[in-house]
């Protein structure tokens, strides 16, 4: 393979990210937003949840059904992971638009550090086009992104530190 063709994998894969995305199924409870989609057979949840103060989590998982259960780490599914990175994406955009949150905070808990620079490509997007300011915060291999907008960060600290342990204990 010569350096043209690893550019233009590369090239194909980023932009799979952005554009691959399926449709999300949403259920709206006021304060708890659910998204359910599935990729390749496999069904995915995205759980949004308002903490208060218009501070949002955004968890998003993968349906074991061997387990019968909900499981943060998808480090081993390979397949149509692009499809599921651009429906994380989309989802992120569709709690902003439909919810307008002031905090939104969210995680890569797995080794995945491609995950974890799409994670923060999508941050410094969501950055840019809603006027948020980015936090981040890295333990070992979970790093968390919280995005703060029209709220000022001292007056969220306390409850984005309990959130930051949540998401961080949450594997």
């Amino acid at each position: 393979m010569n350096h043209f063709d690893s550019f233009e994998k590369l090239f194909n894969s980023l932009s799979e990210s952005y554009n691959s995305d399926v449709d999300i199924k949403w259920i709206d409870r006021n304060d708890n937003l659910i998204g359910l989609f599935s990729v390749n057979n496999i069904v995915y949840q995205i759980n949004c949840i308002n903490k208060g103060n218009d501070i949002w989590t955004y968890k998003f998982y993968l349906y074991d059904s061997n387990l019968k259960e909900l499981s943060p780490d998808i480090t081993n599914f390979n397949t149509g992971k692009m499809s599921i990175l651009s429906t994380i994406r989309r989802g992120m955009l569709y709690l902003i638009d439909n919810k307008t949150p002031k905090c939104l905070i969210f995680g890569s808990l797995d080794k995945s550090e491609g995950r974890k620079k799409l994670y923060s490509r999508y941050s410094n997007e969501i950055k840019e086009l809603y006027g948020y300011e980015l936090h981040t915060s890295q333990i070992d291999n979970k790093k968390v992104f919280v995005l703060v907008k029209d709220i000022e960060f001292y007056k969220v600290e306390k409850i984005v530190n309990e959130l930051i342990d949540e998401i961080l204990n949450d594997i």
